[in-house]
């Protein structure tokens, strides 16, 4: 299984055990390494624990077919899970002859309510490149630190990563960021950019969400 390590979240490409950025706060993205001998497997088998602390009642939850020996799938999203609950993984390889091998090590996580991101509001034309971010978060219990993450959106499949970097809650309910140019990383004018706020909770590596993301332009006079 692929867990999640510190300042992973600032890196182009998230991997590990993470939220997912949805219209919902309740998306899990489940990761492991692929297997060396892809070519005798059949699929993966995806396994999940509710309990505390994840000792037992481990339920197969998903399967992911191998197509390719040398470029597997290895990423689950489930979308069954709810906010403050701990939820354990696993995952098993079967074979072409349908043998089960035994279980991967366990990564667990706990998603956290999500921030609400509010200007740049979806589709805004910004007209400088001094941009003032807002957020909020409703919950009683807020994080202590906040990822803003800012992407340039060419497709789905291309989205380089412009901007990323802790800020300390207020713990007001309320946040802003100011940013300057030198927030940029050679951006393409003309192309949308992507916005979104990542929840730290007390722990990094288990515990947090990423709220939706928010699209604007940038549109210099």
């Amino acid at each position: 299984m692929v867990q999640k390590w510190p300042g992973c979240d600032l890196l182009e490409y998230e991997a590990g055990i993470d939220p997912v950025p949805s219209f919902s706060d309740t998306v899990l993205q489940v990761m492991w390494h692929s297997h060396p001998q892809g070519s005798k497997l059949s699929e993966f088998w995806i396994y999940r624990s509710a309990e505390p602390d994840g000792s037992r009642r481990y339920n197969r939850i998903g399967v992911v077919k191998v197509v390719f020996a040398n470029a597997q799938d290895t990423v689950f999203i489930d979308t069954e899970v709810k906010t403050e609950q701990r939820y354990s993984y696993y995952v098993t390889a079967v074979s072409k002859e349908d043998k089960e091998s035994v279980s991967s090590d366990t990564v667990w996580y706990i998603l956290d309510p999500e921030a609400i991101p509010l200007y740049p509001p979806d589709n805004y034309t910004i007209t400088d490149t001094i941009i003032t971010f807002e957020w909020s978060y409703s919950d009683p219990i807020e994080p202590g630190v906040y990822i803003l993450r800012i992407e340039q959106f060419y497709d789905e499949n291309y989205h380089p990563l412009v901007y990323a970097d802790y800020h300390d809650s207020m713990y007001e309910g309320h946040m802003s960021v100011t940013l300057a140019e030198e927030w940029m990383k050679s951006p393409t004018y003309g192309v949308p950019f992507r916005w979104r706020l990542d929840c730290i909770g007390d722990d990094e590596l288990h515990r947090g969400s990423e709220s939706d993301w928010r699209f604007f332009n940038i549109e210099l006079e």
